[in-house]
């Protein structure tokens, strides 16, 4: 019994590594909608917008996930609502990361979801982080569409 818990706990623990990040190639908001699966699902009740990251702006959100990067942690036993905003970035390995912000009520209001995948689709990493309103503002700033 001993052996299977402390199994679990070390599986625990190494899923729960935030892998390094490969410099990120090339990004995507969507404003309104949610990546799953390679597909794009457009909610009803609100206008969906889709737009490209520029060069600048994947730059900035580089240095924003290494500045968080020991922060994010890992997401077990939470359902989070569907993401009222999604980025989806391309690093050079190949490898995929999703990062998803919620505004369906004040307690969604500061969480944000990160999954990273390896080049094939596997899942590496599901973790979350809570940050204060005004950096979650920032953040969508940094990735807003007038902004490139």
């Amino acid at each position: 019994m001993r052996k299977s818990i402390a199994a679990f706990l070390c599986t625990l623990c190494l899923l729960g590594c935030l892998p390094e990040f490969s410099p990120l190639v090339s990004g995507t908001v969507c404003d309104g909608g949610v990546f799953l699966g390679g597909k794009t699902l457009v909610r009803e009740d609100k206008p969906f917008k889709s737009w490209s990251l520029s060069q600048r702006q994947l730059k900035e959100l580089s240095s924003w996930l290494k500045l968080h990067h020991s922060e994010w942690s890992v997401n077990i036993g939470t359902s989070p609502p569907p993401p009222s905003y999604s980025i989806l970035l391309t690093h050079s390995d190949g490898a995929h990361t999703q990062i998803d912000l919620f505004s369906i009520n004040e307690s969604w209001q500061h969480a944000i979801f990160i999954y990273s995948y390896d080049r094939s689709g596997k899942l590496l990493f599901g973790g979350k982080l809570r940050l204060p309103n005004q950096e979650i503002i920032n953040l969508k700033e940094l990735l807003s569409a007038t902004e490139q």
